[in-house]
């Protein structure tokens, strides 16, 4: 075979599916993401989804997350570390009180 035109590129095999178009998802555990996700996944994006662990008090939202990417089948499901307490105070890190009676 013969050198090749620069910028050509074999063809995609005739069979072979199209590639999907992706998204990042953030993935908090909750509705709200989680519909979010299945939005994706429905418009035919391949979805990965980000889940931060900011140094929540409970593990609850991470578990979540978990079960959420799994039985929406995305492709990765990354967890970033990102510690907020140091630079955000907030019930959510266990560094204020839960404000109640609002």
């Amino acid at each position: 075979m013969g050198k090749r035109p620069v910028g050509c590129y074999p063809a995609r095999p005739v069979n072979a599916p199209a590639p999907r178009p992706r998204a990042v998802c953030l993935l908090s555990g909750g509705m709200d993401s989680a519909v979010t996700l299945a939005e994706a996944r429905a418009a035919g994006f391949d979805a990965i989804a980000l889940t931060v662990r900011y140094g929540q008090t409970h593990a609850r939202e991470v578990e979540a997350a978990r079960r959420v990417a799994a039985s929406l089948g995305v492709t990765k499901h990354v967890e970033l570390d990102l510690p907020l307490g140091e630079i955000a105070r907030s019930a959510l890190t266990g560094v204020m009180p839960v404000p109640k009676d609002r």
